[in-house]
């Protein structure tokens, strides 16, 4: 499953955001050397799956693909969510 989401670095904490175009996750690292990557994929890992990003490594608006059944994938991220 492909997610397009706009990442904001430097935040207080990890979030996922649900509205609009874009799915938007939080992230406390930093947008240098691919740390906020990085934690965009440790924290899918946490929630049980791999991902990796496809688009936009150096970009806030990024495309990521995630393994796993779609509903899977989007109920775990609600659960996580913010919203």
């Amino acid at each position: 499953m492909e997610l397009h989401v706009k990442v904001i670095p430097d935040s207080k904490n990890f979030s996922i955001n649900f509205g609009g175009e874009y799915i938007t996750i939080r992230v406390k690292a930093e947008p240098e050397k691919g740390k906020a990557n990085l934690e965009i994929i440790k924290e899918f890992a946490k929630l049980g799956f791999n991902a990796r990003i496809v688009k936009g490594m150096k970009s806030k608006r990024k495309v990521v693909y995630i393994e796993g059944e779609e509903e899977q994938i989007l109920q775990a991220l609600k659960e996580r969510a913010d919203d």
